[in-house]
């Protein structure tokens, strides 16, 4: 099950979210909770960006909310809400995969790593570069790329960066 930090950084166009979701694609299938999707329709500016994601959204196995997954949430609140700061999504999102039986991916497992029956895996850091720039990886990931943000007028500008095994180019400012 894909975290929501990862499918945003997939979105936003960083290198090693769309990396990660076109491995993962490759793999199996994409599992994101409704929780997860819940975020992302509210992460949405506009209606624009409300029919990208939800384009992006029909490669994805939304998996449904159930009682079980709801009284596994609040198990989960009672025992780590006040101890370690865990967030009502959070508790929904764990709770599913917990009850899905799913590995949970993840920017974020300081956030869910007091849970010891959920397994949680990092499957990449942080974008070393932020703030409005994204490194691809690949020209396949630029394909992603363009296949969620069909509004990009113009092929990114791209800049030489240091380390010459990658390229940066610039964010469309209607992304960021």
């Amino acid at each position: 099950m894909v975290d929501t930090d990862i499918l945003i950084d997939a979105l936003r166009g960083f290198g090693l979210g769309l990396d990660y979701i076109e491995d993962a694609e490759q793999h199996g299938t994409l599992h994101i909770s409704i929780t997860t999707e819940m975020e992302l329709i509210i992460g949405c500016r506009n209606r624009r960006e409300l029919y990208r994601l939800e384009r992006f959204l029909r490669r994805c196995t939304i998996l449904a909310m159930t009682e079980t997954i709801a009284a596994r949430a609040v198990t989960l609140l009672r025992q780590y809400r006040l101890s370690h700061g865990l967030s009502i999504t959070d508790a929904l999102i764990a709770a599913s995969a917990l009850v899905y039986s799913d590995t949970l991916y993840t920017k974020n497992v300081r956030d869910f790593q007091m849970i010891p029956a959920l397994t949680v895996v990092r499957p990449y850091e942080k974008p070393s570069v932020e703030s409005g720039f994204c490194s691809w990886r690949s020209p396949f990931s630029l394909a992603f790329h363009e296949a969620c943000n069909p509004q990009l007028l113009v092929r990114p500008v791209f800049h030489a960066v240091p380390d010459v095994s990658s390229v940066v180019p610039r964010q469309h400012p209607s992304l960021l």
